[in-house]
């Protein structure tokens, strides 16, 4: 939602088969102990509001709506509740439910990368209860090598911008996949974005020329190799996204974002 009067905290299953929701059978960790609240079902629909001192941040989960997906499952509180059983009957024996999830994932959703990776989950969040901490005028950019790699530390620059989007193997090399995302996101948080993680590594299969502009991030986060053996990032994507500073990110050169 555009509006931050719309943001709920309280957040219910949804009863549509055409959105996906997620439900937590358990903490898996003792890591959020001091919330006030444990959220059981995440809407894509909307915003999980987090608050940490003064501050409060959104979580915005975004997935590819069915109708734009080849193939998807014929009954999805069927599909829901083998997702559970598996994971369940795993947890009792201690085993990996990995396997099998692919398995059911791919009988459900098609074979092939594209009917995989289409199905990647989105993550925008943004601090929204003040842009003024990001702001120093400048964008310094920090390359510290160390024992097991480099660390790149980021200042931001930019007043109004302080949201970042992870985008994992996602399409949008189309025109109703990209209008989708953005219409979902709405005007507000698109022009927020400071950080973009460009999809699946860079790849041109995955991007259609002019993508950079329409985000117009200050930082383009580009996960591949080094070596760039897989061919990821593909130069036409470096080029489209030259004046948006891109960063190559992976296991041996990682990135911190600092607001100040």
């Amino acid at each position: 939602k555009e509006n931050e009067s719309e943001i709920l905290i309280t957040l219910e299953p949804s009863n549509f088969d055409d959105v996906l929701s997620f439900k937590t059978t358990e903490k898996l960790s003792n890591e959020f102990d001091n919330l006030k609240q444990n959220v059981h079902w995440l809407n894509p629909d909307k915003a999980l509001l987090f608050r940490k001192g003064e501050e409060q941040f959104e979580f915005v989960l975004y997935n590819v709506p069915f109708h734009l997906l080849a193939k998807v499952p014929t009954n999805l509180t069927a599909f829901q509740k083998q997702v559970e059983q598996i994971i369940q009957s795993h947890q009792s024996n201690s085993t990996d439910p990995t396997p099998a999830l692919k398995t059911l994932y791919t009988l459900a959703f098609g074979n092939g990368n594209k009917n995989k990776n289409i199905i990647s989950q989105y993550l925008y969040i943004r601090n929204i209860t003040s842009t003024a901490v990001w702001g120093l005028g400048n964008n310094y950019i920090y390359d510290i090598p160390k024992n097991d790699g480099n660390e790149i530390l980021v200042f931001p620059k930019d007043r109004n911008k302080n949201a970042i989007l992870y985008t994992g193997d996602a399409f949008l090399n189309d025109l109703p996949l990209l209008t989708d995302l953005t219409q979902s996101l709405g005007v507000e948080r698109m022009a927020r974005i400071y950080c973009l993680q460009v999809p699946h590594h860079g790849s041109k299969h995955n991007w259609q020329q002019g993508l950079a502009n329409i985000f117009s991030p200050c930082l383009s986060v580009f996960s591949a190799d080094s070596q760039r053996r897989n061919g990821h990032p593909h130069s036409e994507v470096l080029k489209d996204f030259s004046t948006y500073t891109p960063i190559l990110v992976n296991k041996n050169k990682r990135l911190f974002i600092h607001s100040i």
